[in-house]
């Protein structure tokens, strides 16, 4: 739900030129189930399924990425502890914590960061002028008011 394309491009080396592009959203269920994470995927192998990378405010927010430019462990169940994927992490983070203060209040979550809406401190009244100024206006148009009552609506 509410699923958003991210692209990255991280710093890697001079002579490259890569593109990572995440998709990021909310799970289906996202208020009752409390999953968070971005499966990441080197060379098409999942290393790090429901990598959690923000805390509990982010939660039914998950993630697909394919890193194929950190390099993963020799067991393939981890990646190496470069500052290339902690940038990685910070960013993941990052675009994480922003796709929650966009979109949390649509799956049920409260946004404490959007401003609360004003709401009219008398609507009633202002409905009640608003159906006698349609009464009066359809009167006038007929001409004249007869003797036996009418229904308007």
């Amino acid at each position: 739900m509410y699923i958003e394309c991210i692209r990255y491009i991280p710093q890697v080396v001079v002579n490259q030129e890569l593109i990572v592009d995440t998709t990021i959203g909310f799970m289906n269920g996202a208020p009752a189930i409390n999953v968070q994470g971005f499966n990441v995927y080197h060379k098409n192998r999942s290393i790090l399924p429901f990598w959690k990378v923000a805390m509990a405010k982010a939660e039914g927010v998950i993630g697909v990425l394919e890193a194929n430019f950190i390099k993963p462990t020799h067991d393939k169940q981890d990646f190496e502890r470069s500052s290339i994927c902690q940038k990685l992490e910070m960013r993941l983070k990052d675009m994480t914590y922003e796709h929650w203060d966009l979109y949390c209040h649509f799956v049920g979550h409260q946004n404490k960061k959007l401003p609360h809406r004003i709401v009219p401190q008398s609507p009633s009244t202002n409905s009640s002028v608003a159906l006698q100024q349609f009464k009066m206006n359809h009167i006038a148009s007929v001409g004249m008011v007869s003797a036996a009552p009418s229904v308007f609506f």
